[in-house]
C-alpha cells in the first residue's frame, strides 16, 4: 500500500498542475481554434491520469486490466464492480471518458466551445469528487499492514533471521489460493501419512499465478531486501500439509542456501529471502513453521570458517546442519490465515508435524538481483527454473517480464 499511495500521489500532482492551466475568467466562445485546442489537451490529461490512478488501484488488488478495444469503458465498470470508485463518480467521469474518445479521432476544426465550456468548468469538482475515493480506498486498505512497521520488521530480519507482516493477503485470495491448491493436488486422505504433505513446484498452472507475482507489495518488499527494483522470479511452491496419524517423523532441521557473508553485505545482495504466505490459520503441531532465532549467524560462521579453510565453492542447496544450532532451541511461528513470514535462508528451520484436524497452506516465492552469480549458477545446475509455465508469462504485463529472463 505504501508503494499504491506514492503513486496515486504523484498521479494526483500531474493533474493538480494540469487543472492550473484550463482559461479563467474567459468565455470559451471567445477562444481561438488553437486555444480550445489546447483545453482540450488538458481535458485529454486530466482523464489519462484518472485512468493512470484506476490501473495502479486495479493492479494493486491483484485484478487484470482489461484490453481490448472497450478497455477504457471496462476499467471504469470494472472500478465500480470492485468498489474501488462509487457508481456516482462513474457516472461524473463518464463525460470525460466520452470526450477521451472523441478527442482521439476528432480534428481541432471540430471542437466547440459548447461542448469544452461545461467540462472545463466542472473538471475540478469530478476530480474532488475521485480524489475523496481514492483517499477512502488507501486510507481503509492502509491494512495492507503487510508493509507497515517495515523499518522495526526489517530490524527484526536482521537480528532474529526473521518477521511476520500481519495481514499480508486479504482473506479472499488465500481462500482462492486453497481452492487451488486444492483443485490440483485432490481431496485429503487423512489416514495417508506418506501423502500428508502435498508439495507444488513449476510448472503451476492457473491465472492465479501472475496475480500473486504482479503483487506490488510483494516487489516492493522484495526490492527493499535485495536493494534494487532489477528482480528475477527464483520461484512460486504451493504446499498443503494434511492431517496425519502418529507415529511422527522428527523435523527435518535445515537451511535452505549456503550464501557467504560478502554475498549479504553487497549492495544489491546476491542471495534470496525466503516469503511464506500462510493461506490458513495455523496452530501449535499443525505443521508450523519452526525456526531457530538467529540461527543465521551461527550459520554465516561456519561458512566463515568454511571458506577460509576450502575456499569459495558452489552454493549447496538444503544443508542438513548447521554447527552450534540447538534443535531445542527452535520455536514454532503459529499465524492466522493471511500472514507473512520473510525468512533469512541461513537460518535452521523446520516444521512441526500436522497433528491437528485441518489442513495448512502455504505459498513460498523468492527473488533475487541478476549479479547474484553463485545463486545464478545454482539455478542453472538445478534447471530450478527451467519449466514456469507459458501461463504465467502471458499473465504477466511488460513491465514484469524480465522477472521470469
Amino acid at each position: 500500500m505504501r508503494l499504491l499511495r506514492k503513486r496515486v500521489e504523484a498521479e494526483f500532482e500531474q493533474i493538480e498542475r494540469v487543472l492550473t492551466e484550463f482559461p479563467q475568467n474567459r468565455l470559451y466562445t471567445d477562444l481561438s481554434t488553437l486555444e480550445l485546442a489546447g483545453v482540450s489537451t488538458l481535458l485529454h490529461n486530466f482523464y489519462n491520469g484518472i485512468e493512470n490512478i484506476l490501473k495502479h488501484v486495479v493492479q494493486d488488488r491483484g485484478l487484470t486490466v482489461p484490453d481490448g478495444p472497450s478497455w477504457h469503458r471496462d476499467l471504469v465498470n470494472l472500478a465500480v464492480s470492485a468498489g474501488l470508485i462509487a457508481s456516482s463518480t462513474a457516472d461524473a467521469l463518464k463525460p470525460y471518458l466520452a470526450f477521451r474518445h472523441f478527442f482521439v479521432h476528432a480534428y481541432a476544426m471540430d471542437l466547440q466551445a459548447e461542448r469544452l465550456g461545461p467540462l472545463s468548468k466542472n473538471v475540478q469538482e469530478v476530480f474532488d469528487i475521485f480524489k475523496r475515493d481514492m483517499e477512502k480506498l488507501i486510507m481503509e486498505n492502509n491494512a495492507y499492514p503487510e508493509l507497515a512497521d517495515l523499518d522495526s520488521r526489517l530490524q527484526e530480519l536482521e537480528s532474529q533471521g526473521y518477521t511476520v507482516f500481519p495481514e499480508y493477503l486479504d482473506r479472499a485470495t488465500t481462500a482462492a489460493i486453497r481452492a487451488h491448491i486444492d483443485s490440483l493436488v485432490g481431496p485429503i486422505v487423512s489416514a495417508d501419512r506418506t501423502a500428508a504433505r502435498r508439495d507444488l513446484r513449476h510448472p503451476i498452472r492457473g491465472a492465479i499465478m501472475a496475480r500473486l507475482v504482479n503483487n506490488p507489495a510483494t516487489l516492493e518488499l522484495a526490492a527493499t531486501l535485495i536493494g534494487s527494483r532489477d528482480l528475477r522470479l527464483r520461484e512460486q511452491v504451493f504446499i498443503r500439509s494434511d492431517p496425519s496419524p502418529p507415529p511422527y517423523q522428527a523435523p527435518q532441521w535445515h537451511i535452505d542456501a549456503a550464501f557467504c557473508r560478502a554475498e549479504f553485505e553487497v549492495r544489491p545482495r546476491q542471495v534470496y529471502y525466503q516469503m511464506l504466505h500462510c493461506c490458513s490459520t495455523v496452530s501449535t503441531g499443525g505443521a508450523a513453521f519452526m525456526i531457530v532465532p538467529g540461527s543465521h549467524k551461527l550459520s554465516l560462521a561456519a561458512l566463515d570458517e568454511a571458506e577460509r579453510a576450502e575456499g569459495r565453492g558452489p552454493i549447496q542447496n538444503h544443508t542438513a546442519s548447521v554447527p552450534d544450532a540447538n534443535d531445542d532451541d527452535g520455536i514454532e511461528i503459529c499465524v492466522n490465515d493471511g500472514d507473512l513470514i520473510v525468512f533469512n535462508p541461513l537460518c535452521y528451520h523446520s516444521s512441526s508435524p500436522n497433528r491437528t484436524d485441518q489442513p495448512r497452506y502455504v505459498y513460498f516465492t523468492s527473488f533475487y538481483h541478476p549479479s547474484a552469480a553463485r545463486l545464478i549458477e545454482l539455478v542453472r545446475r538445478t534447471k530450478y527454473r527451467d519449466n514456469f509455465p507459458d501461463s504465467l508469462r502471458q499473465g504477466l504485463p511488460p513491465e514484469l517480464q524480465s522477472l521470469l529472463d
